[in-house]
């Protein structure tokens, strides 16, 4: 009841089949997102936002490795929502969105982390909502969307020469 259960199922012109649960969600989990060599899932879970600080409101980065079950926790968010994980095409870094809820009108920033959960960076740091990075085939570019007006969205691109920086500069 009221589970997130990750499956793993083939596609098939006769439906789902071999529907295989590979992670039971007592939690919300979401935004799962595939490894480069299909290993690993990174997704949203708000489990130790419950957990620990009694918030469902508070999501982490996770990493689920398919062939052991190992569930490995990217962040230690205190008052921060994190989402919209998404890989490097070589599988070393994630990038994600994270916001601070404890402030009024906290803005959507873009943030990356290695997968072993080391060198957490913010990629950008304005008053403007950045949401779903994803990197281009070889890496080199990180696009993100940016609410900049209350109507549209706009792509930008981030180089990945930016991504030791706490403010790039971003190329629209």
């Amino acid at each position: 009841k009221n589970n997130w259960n990750i499956y793993l199922a083939d596609i098939t012109s006769s439906g789902l089949t071999n529907k295989k649960l590979i992670y039971n969600g007592l939690y919300r989990d979401e935004d799962v997102r595939f490894s480069p060599d299909a290993a690993k899932l990174v997704f949203k879970t708000n489990q130790f936002g419950i957990v620990e600080r009694k918030n469902s409101n508070l999501y982490d980065i996770v990493l689920f490795t398919i062939s052991t079950g190992q569930l490995k926790r990217l962040t230690f968010n205190t008052n921060k929502e994190a989402w919209a994980p998404c890989f490097s095409p070589d599988g070393s870094k994630i990038a994600f969105v994270m916001r601070d809820i404890s402030i009024g009108d906290p803005s959507d920033e873009i943030f990356t982390i290695n997968t072993d959960g080391t060198g957490l960076k913010q990629i950008t740091n304005n008053s403007y909502d950045d949401w779903y990075p994803g990197f281009n085939s070889n890496g080199n570019l990180l696009y993100i969307s940016k609410k900049i007006s209350t109507c549209d969205d706009d792509i930008y691109q981030i180089p990945s020469s930016a991504f030791s920086l706490t403010n790039p500069e971003i190329q629209s």
